[in-house]
């Protein structure tokens, strides 16, 4: 397989969802050589701060020397972002080659009438694979979902179990009591073995302490009288922490004073293990500690922050951290949330706090709770909500209501924060001028080009062709075909509007990222995906019309004589490739008759 066919392969297995338990992946494992066994784990559990304490510790063992793996759920910004080896991300040629090593696994457990593997599991044995080519000294885990069933728990190499804050969540699978939920978690202790927790509700930290006694093990808990000095901070935070004096770290959010304290206990057990730290090495390392979707501040002017608060533990932090940091503030709020999360209650911890909440939806994710009805229950709490239709609409109109001295949180669910990080670094604000020269630069046609669907959609594209060697399918592509059709349009005196042509020209191949992860055709799914954009853009229902019909035509050669926007857009489309002068073009697989062997334009 190649990167492409592999995620394809991927995307196939994600129907099955999440089914617990550890048969299916012994069994895969043991087909691919069981690559787990030759490593060394620190395996982290808990309801909140899992995140952030895997980035503490793997950066301060990265900067002191050791190859170091990370294992996340689930990713923000980047499929391969969940394995990383010293903060690199798996490289897309080794995630091919590991994939086809596990799906010729499946086939052999398939043939046997086993059951196959879910998507995490065959990502946590890419990720076993991965760490083992790549001799890492220690892997930093991250559980799914709980601890005991779940696929990370295989392990048996553990040098250093580490639980997090544990709270009420998942209560369907993990249990209706805290204690059910910590007998889950703390499923991930191995004997023999050192043990660090957070500061528990005395009915978590009572199982974890048997847990360790009876599997004879060392244990060390945060002690938060230990704390002291704290300066709080959304840029940067400095506290002390027992014998550390004057810490500093760059994550922000109230809670990551004790998420810090939690690393430096595990840097202490580490220590005794024969792990070599030191102080200038930990102090450096949590300082240079960058973990996004945790309270973390990307923009300023207004202030635009993304936190997973998906939890009422979360939520309660989170609003900690609002009143600490933007009191006296407006607020204005895109949220969105899973159906199976207890949405009522973190609605009703932070919704007071807000001017306006846009509720969101995740796409293509079925778990993710519909913005309509999200918003219905925003509105019992506070009623200045709206449902927004997509990620990037909620973050237009929130950016154009909020002022410079503002703050936008954008919080919940964190399947949606990384669609929300590209919308609001794709925002610009809309022109105000109606000048002569503004409606000869076309306005439309820059409302396009700064839409935050349609850059997303284009950089996509840009990072699945990056090693692509000819047929490139970036704007340069697209403002050729429009030039192209404009200058025909013009010759053949055509009379059609050059707003339409240029918007069908930057629209006809946005689809193209689908045709590679899922195989629908680009011009159907250029298509189905240009309306939201057109019709935000201030096309009326007849032009949307005319630009997605010669979207969908684009390919289709009874387009080819045809005097309209679908014959102008198909004939640029073809003349836009210069095959005659590409040196790749003893490379490529068109047939000669499609390419364009000459110089006419």
């Amino acid at each position: 397989m190649d990167y492409i066919q592999a995620r394809n392969y991927l995307n196939g297995l994600s129907g099955k969802g999440s089914v617990l338990g550890l048969e299916r992946m012994r069994s895969l494992l043991e087909l691919l050589g069981n690559p787990q066994d030759a490593l060394k784990f620190i395996h982290i559990a808990g309801t909140n701060g899992k995140g952030s304490v895997l980035a503490y510790i793997s950066t301060i063992l990265t900067g002191a020397g050791y190859r170091t793996g990370r294992y996340i759920s689930p990713t923000l910004f980047s499929y391969r972002e969940r394995i990383q080896v010293d903060e690199k991300e798996i490289e897309r040629e080794s995630l091919a080659v590991h994939v086809t090593a596990i799906s010729e696994a499946i086939e052999t457990m398939q043939a046997k009438g086993e059951d196959t593997p879910t998507l995490f599991e065959v990502e946590t044995a890419m990720a076993f694979l991965y760490f083992k080519e790549k001799e890492c000294d220690i892997v930093v885990l991250e559980t799914g979902l709980g601890g005991t069933q779940d696929a990370t728990n295989v392990i048996s190499t553990t040098v250093l179990e580490i639980i997090t804050s544990i709270s009420m969540d998942h209560t369907a699978v993990l249990g209706d009591t805290l204690e059910k939920i910590a007998a889950e978690k703390a499923g991930i202790i191995k004997p023999d073995t050192m043990v660090v927790s957070a500061v528990q509700q005395p009915e978590a930290q009572q199982v974890i302490e048997e847990t360790c006694r009876k599997k004879n093990c060392g244990y060390r808990t945060v002690d938060s009288s230990a704390i002291s000095g704290i300066c709080y901070g959304y840029e940067r935070q400095s506290f002390s922490y027992r014998s550390w004096v004057n810490i500093s770290i760059s994550l922000a959010g109230s809670y990551q004073i004790q998420n810090a304290a939690l690393a430096l206990e595990a840097v202490e057990a580490l220590r005794k293990t024969g792990f070599s730290l030191s102080d200038r090495q930990v102090y450096d390392g949590l300082l240079n500690t960058r973990w996004k979707g945790r309270f973390t501040v990307i923009q300023k002017n207004p202030a635009v922050v993304l936190d997973g608060a998906h939890n009422p533990a979360a939520a309660e932090e989170l609003r900690r951290s609002l009143n600490l940091y933007f009191k006296g503030k407006k607020l204005y709020y895109i949220f969105g949330m899973f159906q199976d999360k207890d949405y009522k209650k973190v609605i009703e911890l932070t919704a007071p706090l807000a001017e306006h909440i846009i509720t969101v939806e995740t796409r293509d994710n079925p778990r993710a709770m519909p913005a309509k009805g999200l918003a219905k229950a925003v509105a019992a709490v506070n009623p200045s909500v709206e449902a927004a239709d997509s990620i990037q609409q909620a973050v237009s109109r929130t950016m154009e209501q909020a002022d410079d001295e503002d703050a936008v949180i954008i919080f919940g669910s964190l399947s949606f924060l990384g669609e929300a990080e590209k919308a609001v670094k794709n925002y610009r604000k809309p022109s105000c001028s109606n000048t002569p020269e503004r409606a000869y630069l076309m306005e439309r046609i820059d409302k396009i080009c700064c839409h935050a669907l349609w850059r997303s959609y284009t950089e996509r594209i840009c990072e699945l062709e990056h090693d692509r060697i000819f047929c490139g399918h970036d704007t340069s592509h697209f403002l050729d075909v429009a030039r192209l059709a404009y200058i025909e349009n013009l010759e053949r005196k055509l009379n059609i509007s050059k707003e339409l042509i240029y918007a069908a020209a930057l629209l006809h191949d946005i689809g193209r990222h689908l045709e590679y992860l899922e195989g629908i055709p680009h011009d159907k799914a250029s298509a189905m995906m240009a309306g939201d954009i057109l019709k935000e853009c201030g096309f009326d229902q007849q032009e949307q019309n005319e630009i997605i019909t010669a979207i969908a035509q684009h390919r289709n050669p009874e387009s080819a004589n045809k005097d309209n926007l679908s014959g102008l857009l198909y004939r640029a489309d073809k003349k836009s490739r210069p095959c005659l002068f590409c040196k790749a073009e003893k490379l490529c697989n068109w047939s000669f008759e499609k390419k364009n062997m000459n110089i006419n334009v």
